[in-house]
């Protein structure tokens, strides 16, 4: 289930709160911490802005509609084996923790290696995908 740009802005906030304290929960330096923190705020604002304008692109609405069925239903609501969705999800999810851009497949795994289990529910079943 795909929800709207407007409804995303609507009920993420709660989730990202969520994601925040997960993040701070880690055993992640605190440096690390406030960068990620910092990182996926400020990447959730553009989204928002983005909304305003009604200029929503197709692959952030994609991501951040996935990120919140990770929280809510433990579920991305893509198969793993969808190599291009998984691909444009993790790119976003190294985009809005790390505010770094790759779409080398050892940068995208090193993400969800590191901090999938931290950001994500259900994680483990993206673990070994792309490899």
């Amino acid at each position: 289930m795909s929800l709207t740009p407007r409804k995303l802005v609507e009920e993420l906030p709660v989730y990202l709160q969520d994601i925040s304290e997960d993040i701070y929960r880690s055993s992640l330096p605190p440096w690390m911490k406030t960068t990620m923190t910092t990182h996926l705020i400020r990447y959730f604002s553009t989204f928002c802005v983005s909304v305003g304008e009604n200029k929503v692109e197709p692959d952030r609405l994609f991501f951040f509609n996935a990120l919140l069925l990770s929280r809510r239903e433990e579920s991305l609501g893509f198969e793993p084996t969808d190599r291009m969705a998984t691909c444009v999800f993790l790119h976003h999810l190294q985009k809005a923790l790390l505010g770094s851009e790759s779409y080398q497949t050892e940068s995208l795994l090193h993400v969800l290696h590191s901090y999938g289990h931290i950001v994500l529910k259900g994680s483990n079943a993206y673990k070994y995908v792309l490899q």
